[in-house]
């Protein structure tokens, strides 16, 4: 099991968006799978 972690570099605009939609990406390009961990708000905070 693994934790998603998002590419924002190539999305401007705010935050919350790019997450939302590097999230479908992800899932549309079955890099996520069923039972990967996505990230505590906090993890994705400290990330960004």
């Amino acid at each position: 099991m693994t934790i998603w972690i998002p590419d924002l570099t190539s999305h401007r605009g705010p935050r919350y968006l790019a997450i939302a939609d590097a999230l479908a990406f992800d899932i549309r390009a079955s890099r996520l799978s069923p039972g990967d961990r996505l990230p505590t708000h906090r993890e994705l905070a400290y990330q960004l």
